[in-house]
């Protein structure tokens, strides 16, 4: 069995002036949300043991406090190939996956990771909000068989969600 969290980057500041996309960082409200997701997750019991992330800013940031939160401790794994990525991009980096590790959450970037969800689980959602993790099953042993039959939405969070189930 696989499990896949893919998780998209905390919101992040529009504010004009850094050098490219590439380096917005996150909003003080992206931080919260961020560390307000990943222990949610954490009181649920879902937490992976390996974490991969977009090298973009806002998406190392994000990965950073949901690792801390998940007090995972294996090194965080920046990925420069997920920072704009197509699904099929996406499906690549995923099957590229250590193979030791059977619980595995990408950091990144919509509209890829709406894209996937919908790929990998055929659950149709419309957007993934910022701060938002969509957790998939898999009926698998290797990552390279992933996206050869359906994997399974089991978790679907985001912090609106998490503020009206309090």
């Amino acid at each position: 069995m696989k499990t896949l969290y893919i998780v998209r980057h905390a919101k992040a500041s529009k504010e004009p002036g850094f050098e490219s996309d590439h380096e917005r960082p996150l909003t003080e409200r992206g931080k919260t949300d961020a560390k307000l997701v990943a222990q949610t997750l954490r009181k649920e019991k879902w937490v992976p043991t390996f974490c991969v992330a977009s090298t973009a800013k806002r998406a190392q940031k994000t990965a950073r406090i949901f690792h801390e939160e998940w007090g995972i401790s294996q090194k965080l794994e920046l990925e420069s190939s997920i920072y704009e990525a197509s699904v099929s991009d996406l499906i690549h980096v995923v099957r590229s996956l250590p193979e030791k590790e059977n619980k595995v959450a990408i950091f990144g970037h919509n509209p890829g990771f709406t894209g996937l969800i919908g790929a990998l689980s055929q659950h149709f959602i419309e957007h993934l909000p910022t701060s938002g993790v969509a957790i998939v099953e898999f009926k698998i042993d290797t990552w390279k068989l992933v996206g050869s039959q359906p994997g399974k939405l089991v978790r679907f969070v985001h912090p609106k969600l998490i503020n009206v189930e309090k």
